[in-house]
């Protein structure tokens, strides 16, 4: 069949878009593409607007096209991105102009603000009239304010190049379309227009870690094609919500430009395909570019190629009992099942792949335990994190004992203190009967970093600071999240979610920070539950610790609480968030009242509480002391795009959001990161909502029962 064929089959736009790199076409025949090397880009490039009429009467449609000039090249434009900007009082978008075989989307989420964001795409070359868009007038002189601001364009080999926007607006030229037929375009108008046979399967399960899965396939079919095209198009635009559809795997497999080559994102692999300079992520034009030249054939050096860690399920599967005799590695390619508590005695180091999955017994209660001065080396990646869950077959929380590390840093309380002195106590966890405790500050137990624990806890014992624990999820814990007794472990990007009791409680002298945290619970205990020492609370060291950025979610309900702080403890909490949970803020008991000197809860944010500050009569008023001036704190919905979606949370700020601005900085002590200017755990959303939060992609999330 000839290229001629109609442009509703996805191999008619094969045809249509290699037109220019010498294919043949014939139906059923072997495709050759001649691919010539590059010599250079074009430039200079420049954009301007034209209008089919350029005094229409109010009432009317015009249209109005995005044109690109660009010099001949052997590398020629195959994107462009950037808005067209107009009076909303002169002129309402109406939708716009098919062209196939270019892919033209539209973001028309700030219409009303006279913006509307678009990426236009043609891997074999994109024409001049790169969009066409179509508005009603409104008012005279409509041509006044409207112009293309910020566009950017990208060349079949993915090079940027530099476009320069022309002020003039001329007359339409060539064949005009009829105004009357503009419409709003989506995915399943451009997959109609463009690849009507294959249809958007609404049915798959909700997951992104799919073995076999490419980059590219983001609609996760086992092809890459202009489906694919379509939904990157539409996120890179803001039409489509990033995470907001958990049957696609849109920021893995969606996101492949910059290439960043040689490495694919394997382990050790410092600059994985779609990281930014600046070490973000967005979905942007270089990605819709890339995918559309692999889905015709054009071959990609990353498109198409199988994510590290997701080209085969695991293999093999070996049960652990007992004590680990010696160091010992737990590889990616089985399953390792832990059968009644196993430990990782001292001296000892259990390491552990990126990507491998560790299972523990339901019937023998299989857990982890790793005793004072064992190592645990659980490292994964973004692409490949480490998943500790249990072998049942219908999973549910507390169907294994979960993981406790125990180290020999400071507690405030066992033996060998009384009357409030610091001495080296030691205790006993009661689910493995470790002791933990000591005088060792800097201990270090190993390091926890892209690490899921699902429906099991995760107790950190007397931890050292020397301990890393970075980049983790606890999910679905039938008690605590993480417990935290004494020590002064430091986290950084913890996603705590569903948990039966608190997403995080400390005790026993715990003086560590944390940054970046996330508590998104289904109901249960509080997000933050602190204590100093129940039988001295003056026992010192006093539980102290210093949070900065957390995002406190409770289910929409307002069941569950916020922050919860008894027996004496302090607390330093600022650039946070507390969206309905419960009571917000509650500072309970005589001992804890003494400590509101120490207790510093400031510049955040309070919305939806059952009220957000504890209205008790006790020693304090919480109202009084939340809302003080001078502790900066504000009663005010912090607008995070989708925080009760607990299948595929979006806890960015959005458009407007009074969390985009206004952090304190964090203090300069080699943990913290100092430059964050936002509120909460999570960076605000970029204007069209396509760059990349940290923890999307490698954890979980969860609907019904957790």
């Amino acid at each position: 069949m000839p290229c001629s064929m109609r442009y509703g089959s996805w191999r008619a736009l094969a045809c249509s878009l290699l037109m220019a790199t010498a294919v043949a076409c014939d139906d059923g025949a072997r495709t050759d593409i001649l691919k010539p090397t590059p010599l250079h880009v074009p430039g200079p490039v420049s954009a301007h607007l034209e209008a089919s009429s350029l005094d229409a009467p109010v009432g009317e449609r015009i249209l109005v096209a995005v044109r690109i000039a660009a010099s001949p090249s052997d590398d020629p434009l195959a994107g462009v991105q950037g808005s067209v900007r107009f009076d909303p009082a002169r002129l309402r978008l109406v939708g716009q102009i098919a062209e196939p075989p270019t892919l033209a989307m539209l973001g028309d989420a700030r219409a009303a603000e006279g913006i509307t964001r678009i990426v236009s795409v043609n891997a074999g070359g994109l024409p001049a009239r790169a969009a066409v868009l179509a508005f009603q007038i409104l008012a005279p002189n409509y041509l006044e304010g409207l112009r293309c601001d910020s566009i950017r364009a990208a060349t079949r080999t993915l090079r940027t190049v530099a476009v320069s926007s022309a002020p003039e607006i001329a007359r339409m030229d060539g064949v005009i379309p009829a105004a009357d037929s503009a419409r709003r375009l989506g995915v399943r108008e451009w997959n109609a227009l463009l690849a009507p046979a294959r249809l958007l399967n609404e049915e798959r399960v909700p997951g992104q870690i799919v073995p076999g899965l490419r980059y590219g396939d983001v609609t996760l079919n086992g092809t890459i094609n202009v489906l694919d095209v379509v939904m990157v198009a539409n996120v890179a635009v803001g039409f489509a919500d990033l995470l907001g559809n958990p049957s696609v795997d849109m920021v893995i497999a969606g996101n492949v430009a910059p290439f960043n080559l040689p490495g694919l994102g394997e382990v050790g692999d410092a600059l994985p395909p779609g990281r930014n300079a600046d070490g973000t992520f967005t979905i942007d034009v270089l990605d819709v570019v890339a995918i559309a030249n692999e889905g015709v054939g054009n071959d990609q050096p990353v498109v198409g190629e199988p994510i590290p860690g997701r080209i085969a399920s695991p293999t093999g599967r070996v049960v652990v009992t007992d004590s680990l005799p010696a160091d010992r590695t737990f590889f990616r390619d089985t399953i390792y099942e832990l059968h009644g508590t196993v430990v990782v005695p001292g001296s000892v180091t259990l390491t552990i792949e990126p990507g491998t999955r560790i299972e523990g017994d339901a019937a023998t209660r299989g857990a982890l335990s790793v005793a004072r001065g064992g190592r645990l080396h659980a490292v994964g990646t973004r692409l490949q994190p480490i998943v500790f869950t249990c072998n049942s077959a219908t999973k549910a929380p507390g169907c294994w004992g979960g993981i406790d590390v125990n180290g020999f840093s400071l507690l405030n309380n066992g033996s060998g203190t009384s009357g409030g002195q610091i001495g080296c106590p030691e205790k006993s966890w009661p689910s493995s009967g470790a002791t933990y405790g000591g005088c060792l500050i800097q201990d270090n137990s190993g390091t926890l970093r892209y690490v899921r624990v699902e429906y099991a806890g995760l107790a950190l014992l007397g931890v050292g600071s020397g301990t890393i624990v970075d980049s983790f999820q606890v999910h679905a814990s039938p008690g605590d999240g993480v417990f935290l007794s004494g020590g002064t472990a430091d986290i950084r990007n913890a996603w705590i979610t569903s948990s039966a009791a608190a997403g995080l409680h400390w005790d026993d002298g715990w003086v560590g920070r944390i940054q970046f945290l996330v508590l998104q619970q289904s109901g249960g205990g509080p997000a933050l539950h602190g204590s100093n020492y129940s039988g001295d609370p003056n026992a010192g060291p006093r539980s102290n610790p210093q949070i900065y950025n957390a995002t406190l979610i409770g289910p929409a309900d307002g069941a569950g609480g916020g922050i919860f702080l008894e027996n004496g403890t302090a607390l330093t909490l600022r650039d946070a968030i507390v969206l309905r949970s419960g009571v917000g803020l509650n500072i309970d008991g005589a001992a804890t009242c003494a400590q509101t000197a120490a207790i510093d809860v400031s510049v955040s944010l309070f919305s939806g509480g059952t009220p957000d500050f504890a209205d008790d009569a006790d020693c304090v008023d919480e109202f009084a002391y939340g809302t003080d001036a001078a502790r900066g704190n504000s009663l005010v919905d912090p607008a995070l795009i989708a925080p009760f979606n607990t299948l595929s949370p979006d806890l960015r700020p959005g458009a407007g959001s009074p969390a985009s601005r206004g952090g304190m900085s964090a203090p300069s002590n080699g943990f913290f990161d100092t430059t964050v200017p936002y509120i909460g755990a999570v960076e605000p959303a970029n204007a069209v909502a396509s760059n990349v939060p940290w923890y999307a992609g490698w954890t979980r999330g969860w609907t019904g029962a957790p």
